[in-house]
């Protein structure tokens, strides 16, 4: 333990005397601070996608033309079967496609409740 002890108090003193050591130490991670927390962000803006409406109703309607007035998502395109799906994606125009089920507003009155599949 004394032996562990000496040898942290000279690599102490290597560091303090040494300025390259010194920024290395604590300047380098305040950079990376400074830079990734302006450069990397976790929020979603203006992503590409598709939409597959089974049920082409005015409930429907309603909900796609907010989707497309949000920032957050852009409607790159309407596809018509699920057999699309994949060729969107292998495109690389879109990022996800937006899948909603047949009968969406008939479901949604009845059982209050209806489901919308979003395909990433």
């Amino acid at each position: 333990m004394k032996r562990f002890r000496g040898f942290v108090i000279k690599e102490f003193y290597h560091i303090f005397r040494d300025k390259r050591s010194l920024f290395i130490l604590f300047g380098m991670p305040i950079a990376q601070i400074l830079l990734f927390g302006f450069a990397i962000t976790n929020e979603i803006n203006n992503v590409d996608i598709a939409v597959l409406d089974h049920s082409k109703d005015a409930t429907t309607e309603e909900i796609i033309n907010k989707i497309a007035a949000s920032s957050y998502f852009s409607i790159d395109q309407f596809i018509e079967r699920e057999s699309d799906i994949e060729t969107v994606f292998k495109q690389g125009k879109v990022k996800a496609v937006l899948n909603i089920e047949k009968d969406f507003s008939q479901k949604l009155i009845k059982d209050g409740k209806a489901h919308v599949q979003i395909i990433t």
